[in-house]
């Protein structure tokens, strides 16, 4: 390529030195023509040193002809040898100096060779013409061929020299363009280069371009990935431009460039037959010439660059559509990056939003939720966990599992990995205070699309006080249990007892006044207040249906008492009642109120024993106030604090040791004076004991009618109504049947007895009797059953069966006397009692007699 261009200077050179030799020869002519003064020694030094010249520039370097200074310099030289040649041929008054100005000005201003030849051609037929009108021969012919010889070497001369100059003009515009081009080229590729902001990209790359190329509008569109909407990122004569969504359908041009990939020019909208459906609208903007380039990268098209330019401006040529098309090709993989760090950060926004949202939700759970990484150091901390463990998020995210887990804490991780999921796993955790924390977690491995292993998630439940309870209702089956126990020790204790009670009775009937009648009374009296402790005890280890009755809390306080009073003298605790006599009875619970009272003197009786006071003493006070009955109860233990007082009627909190309590005493006790339409209230200091206060309210009394008392005095056998009846007695303990055929045989009956049902049903087969007493619990055959066989046998006893029982509260007991109306005798046996329900059922089944 250098020897090309080498040898086009060298080609120039010869041309130019040439044409300056055949414009010597011209001069050196029209110096020596006829008519012509010559010159002399001045023409002929003139010919001679413009000749040395030439020669001269024939050897000058090809490089140096082809500046444009070198090409003005020599033009302007020869120019003067023109202007000299004329002054010394003595041409100057003629037409001749007119005719070679102006054909230095055409063919030196001519850019086209057809106008500079027709200038040229026109001047030299005006020159012929002005001199030929000065006459004819041929002396004027010879020197109008001279004159026309010097005005064609100037023609061509000249011609060539601007020829030279204009191409070497053009040569340096081209070529300040380039550089120009090249230059904002650098600047786009500096711009993408150093930001992957695509709105500031974008802009960059349309402000660059109108630059270099003149237009109303250069834009920067974006196109989605399935070519259906088109976004305007950036026009350069609307910086706020931001994403505005254009639709396709309006712009044809668009149209064809993404689906041709190649770039369109519109040179004219009005002539063009693709604008014909948007002509108008492109007029009233005064749209005359468009050029659409589309942005590719690899096959995928990103985008295009649009320009527009006014009617009045020149249209966009294909060096500006090449400009564009390199300024778009180097910007695509530039916007193409720009775009996936945008979808990368829109993405990591998402994704940061997400997490910030997740991590909310996650905090709304008061369960401990934890993540790791595969290496076993906690990635996320939620708030449930915080909460839990005492710890902080900044203090736990980042730090190794073990640091909450424990030393095991790795091992499960492994284990995760391996089986991909645990749960149900119970596990025991210490808190930042030191204290423990159970939990029951579940642990799953965390996997990507792929299926591989990132992490793990856990997620514990607090179990701590579930446990607790869990222990404490184990607590209360096993007291509930011993209620039973309790309930069938007491109901055996009923029949020994019967017999105490009832020989006792005997034994004082028939020898009251004797030397023994002291001790007699007092076995009687320990039966007797025996026979009160039994029947507390059942009554408090029922389960009972709740049923209010008008009574008054003065009795249920005294029984309550009278059952806790063992307990409370063993431990040295003094016992002060205070209850105002005239207390107003209400609707009351007997069972339920009684078991509010046990809770309040079993937690007094243990606040004492805790505290260990020198003296203990407990307080039991009621009176009347307004409206209520109120009810207090003080000791001198060792009080509370005030979380505990907020906290003291909660379910399962309690204060005490393991196994000495379940927490649910005081939440019972507030659930049933609530349903009683009263309040409760715990007072104390830690060190001074604690007071509870009921407020119960006065109802008015409704229609009912207290069962009359028991008639007092002695017991005497005297009066017995008996007639010789034949009363058959079904108890399946002996002494029981003993004591009973003393009183009845004493009673003036005639008995017969059976140790069981079984025994029993066969005897009521086979005998007729007027009356059968019946023990309700027995073996083989128990009274209820037996009732059924007596209805099979003998219907007419129906009314004549009287039962005996230790045990009163139990349900099934009880809804079968209440259906059949059978008479009831509750043992321990009193003898006044066993007599007064026989003459009773007797009686109202005897016939009347009349006197005859």
């Amino acid at each position: 390529m250098k020897h090309a261009e080498h040898g086009l200077h060298q080609a120039k050179k010869y041309r130019v030195t040439l044409l300056r030799g055949l414009l010597l020869i011209a001069v050196g002519a029209l110096l020596i023509q006829p008519g012509g003064s010559g010159g002399g020694s001045a023409a002929l030094a003139l010919i001679i040193g413009y000749s040395i010249s030439n020669v001269a520039l024939f050897f000058l370097p090809s490089r140096l002809v082809q500046s444009l200074r070198f090409e003005l310099v020599i033009g302007g030289a020869d120019l003067l040898l023109v202007g000299l040649g004329l002054h010394l041929s003595g041409m100057t008054a003629t037409a001749l100096p007119i005719s070679v100005a102006l054909m230095v000005l055409v063919v030196a201003l001519g850019n086209y060779r057809a106008h500079t030849v027709a200038g040229a051609a026109a001047i030299g037929a005006l020159h012929s013409w002005l001199v030929l009108g000065q006459g004819r021969g041929a002396e004027v012919a010879w020197q109008l061929a001279l004159q026309m010889l010097f005005l064609c070497s100037i023609a061509l001369y000249y011609g060539n020299l601007a020829s030279g100059i204009h191409h070497s003009l053009r040569r340096e515009q081209h070529d300040d363009l380039k550089h120009k081009e090249l230059s904002i080229l650098v600047d786009i590729l500096g711009a993408v280069t150093s930001s992957l902001d695509v709105q500031r990209v974008a802009s960059t790359i349309v402000a660059k371009i109108t630059e270099v190329i003149p237009a109303m509008r250069c834009s920067m569109l974006l196109i989605n990935e399935d070519k259906t909407r088109c976004y305007v990122m950036a026009s350069h004569d609307d910086p706020d431009i931001d994403m505005f969504e254009i639709d396709l359908k309006k712009y044809p041009e668009i149209r064809c460039a993404i689906e041709t990939r190649d770039p369109v020019l519109i040179r004219d909208v009005q002539q063009d037959p693709m604008m014909a459906d948007v002509r108008q609208v492109l007029e009233e903007l005064h749209f005359q010439s468009i050029m659409v380039v589309p942005m590719t990268f690899a096959n995928d098209v990103l985008g295009t660059l649009c320009l527009k330019t006014a009617r009045v401006d020149k249209q966009f040529t294909q060096a500006e559509v090449n400009f564009c098309t390199v300024v778009a090709r180097a910007s695509a993989n530039a916007l193409k990056n720009a775009l996936l760090h945008k979808r990368v950060l829109e993405q990591a926004s998402i994704n940061r939003e997400t997490g910030q949202k997740l991590s909310a939700v996650l905090d709304q759970s008061p369960d401990l939720i934890v993540t790791t990484d595969t290496r076993g150091r906690i990635t996320e901390f939620n708030r449930g966990a915080a909460r839990l463990t005492g710890r902080t998020r900044e203090q736990m995210v980042g730090r190794p599992c073990e640091a909450l887990l424990g030393a095991d804490g790795s091992t499960w991780i492994d284990e995760v990995r391996d089986r991909g999921r645990i749960t149900d796993h119970a596990i025991s955790l210490t808190k930042a205070d030191g204290s423990e924390l159970n939990l029951e977690l579940n642990m799953a491995a965390l996997t990507d699309r792929d299926g591989d292993v990132y992490g793990t998630v856990w997620v514990g439940r607090d179990v701590t006080e579930l446990r607790s309870a869990q222990l404490q209702l184990m607590q209360a089956k096993k007291l509930s249990s011993i209620g039973e126990v309790i309930s069938g020790v007491a109901h055996e204790l009923n029949n020994p007892l019967s017999g105490v009670l009832g020989f006792s009775q005997l034994l004082m009937a028939r020898h009251g006044e004797g030397p023994m009648a002291r001790e007699l009374d007092r076995i009687h009296s320990s039966a007797l207040r025996c026979q009160k402790i039994v029947k507390n005890l059942l009554s408090f280890s029922r389960v009972h249906k709740p049923e209010r009755k008008y009574l008054g809390l003065n009795g249920i306080v005294e029984k309550t008492l009278d059952l806790r009073k063992y307990q409370l003298d063993v431990n040295n605790i003094e016992l002060i009642r205070d209850l105002e006599s005239n207390l107003p009875k209400t609707m009351l619970d007997f069972h339920q109120i009684q078991q509010v009272l046990v809770n309040l003197l079993n937690n007094a009786q243990q606040a004492i024993q805790s505290a260990r006071p020198e003296r203990g003493l407990l307080q039991v006070r009621t009176w009347h106030q307004g409206d209520n009955v109120m009810f207090q109860i003080s000791d001198n233990g060792e009080g509370m604090d005030p979380e505990t007082l907020e906290r003291v009627f909660d379910p399962f909190f309690t204060t005490k040791d393991q196994g000495q309590g379940t927490g649910l005493g005081l939440s019972v006790s507030y659930g049933i004076i609530k349903e009683h339409g009263g309040k409760i209230y715990a007072q104390g200091r830690r060190g001074e004991g604690s007071t509870f206060l009921i407020e119960l309210p006065v109802y008015k009394e409704i229609d009912t009618e207290d069962a009359a008392p028991a008639a007092g005095g002695p017991f005497t056998l005297e009066g017995a109504k008996g007639a010789g009846e034949r009363i058959l007695l079904v108890d399946d303990e002996p002494m029981i049947l003993d004591l009973l055929v003393d009183i009845l045989g004493a009673g003036g009956y005639r008995v017969d007895t059976a140790a069981n049902g079984v025994e029993a049903a066969r005897k009521v087969r086979g005998n007729v009797y007027d009356l059968v007493i019946s023990d309700v619990r027995m073996p083989q055959m128990n009274g209820i059953q037996l009732y059924d066989e007596i209805l099979a046998a003998r219907p007419e006893l129906a009314n004549k069966v009287i039962f005996i029982t230790g045990d009163l509260i139990d349900p099934d007991t009880l809804a079968f006397v209440e259906r059949i109306g059978a008479k009831t005798i509750a043992k321990p046996l009193e003898i006044q009692q066993v007599l007064r329900a026989v003459e009773d059922v007797l009686d109202a089944t005897r016939e009347p007699q009349f006197a005859g």
